[in-house]
């Protein structure tokens, strides 16, 4: 190879090693954008996520609250009739 094709070949190299960086620098840009993007959906659907778990467990907790009532109630009813029965 003579020095004449090492040139051509190194100028071609050189054309396309611009272009290259460039898309590389793009598309970098991009997955950054994107990766951002995707983390501030994904911390959104974990806040909303959160709140539902926490409404759900304060619901739990109410009802399970009710049922106590309602079982002490019940065995109150129970045993006052017990007793005016007697």
């Amino acid at each position: 190879m003579d020095s004449a094709q090492i040139l051509t070949v190194f100028a071609v190299v050189a054309a396309n090693l611009g272009t290259v960086i460039t898309l590389y620098i793009q598309t970098d840009n991009k997955i950054e954008a994107n990766r951002k993007e995707v983390t501030s959906v994904i911390e959104s659907n974990r806040k909303e996520t959160t709140a539902m778990i926490n409404a759900i467990r304060e619901d739990i907790r109410d009802f399970h609250g009710k049922l106590e009532r309602q079982d002490a109630e019940f065995k109150a009813h129970i045993i006052h009739n017990h007793q005016k029965s007697q």
